[in-house]
């Protein structure tokens, strides 16, 4: 599920940012964040007061933290930026270090596929200062919001040449040799 953002913490508008929120792999859910449809939805059925934001937020804070902390005891990723991350699930940190765990196959093949599966430029805006700050500039929000989600998960987008495309993938390189590119089209509704 990827949501547009209209305001900053300040409440200040700002421009549509997407954010990365809530997603199923193989049947299983991930995702802690509440979306402001589920808000609106909770308003009116009448449990609005079940849902204080401010109390969720300390909550999602502390699940961040436990997912973060999770997936650097699981491997490297020299990429992320914890503080863009989106995508809060402990439950998807602890998928990912379960090595003998059958949905660890289909997490990685999901964020490989967002890693590798899309037309983003990377950026390094100041490589010497900060040479693993990933910027990525998109055609569409919800494209380059996929992409920071798979980034910040443990699969970085980290350059695309004109015959690759080089990833991480929990914290190991690969590169990849893209052989056809199809396009949007708005038959299929899908690049």
């Amino acid at each position: 599920l990827i949501e547009y953002i209209f305001s900053d913490k300040t409440g200040t508008l700002t421009q549509n940012v997407m954010e990365f929120q809530k997603c199923s792999v193989n049947g299983i859910p991930y995702g802690e964040g509440i979306t402001e449809a589920q808000r609106g939805s909770a308003k009116r059925e009448g449990k609005a007061d079940a849902m204080d934001p401010e109390e969720q937020d300390v909550q999602l804070h502390i699940l961040k933290q436990k997912m973060l902390e999770r997936m650097g005891q699981t491997f490297k990723n020299r990429y992320a930026q914890p503080d863009h991350l989106t995508l809060v699930s402990p439950k998807l940190a602890d998928d990912l270090a379960d090595r003998n765990g059958v949905q660890r196959q289909h997490l990685i093949e999901f964020f490989r596929a967002l890693a590798i599966c899309h037309t983003v430029l990377s950026d390094r805006p100041e490589p010497t200062k900060e040479p693993y700050r990933l910027e990525y500039k998109a055609e569409s929000p919800d494209e380059a919001a996929l992409v920071a989600a798979a980034r910040d998960v443990g699969f970085p987008f980290v350059n695309r040449t004109k015959d690759s495309v080089e990833i991480e993938v929990m914290g190991q390189p690969e590169r990849y040799i893209p052989l056809q590119m199809l396009e949007f089209n708005s038959t299929r509704k899908r690049m």
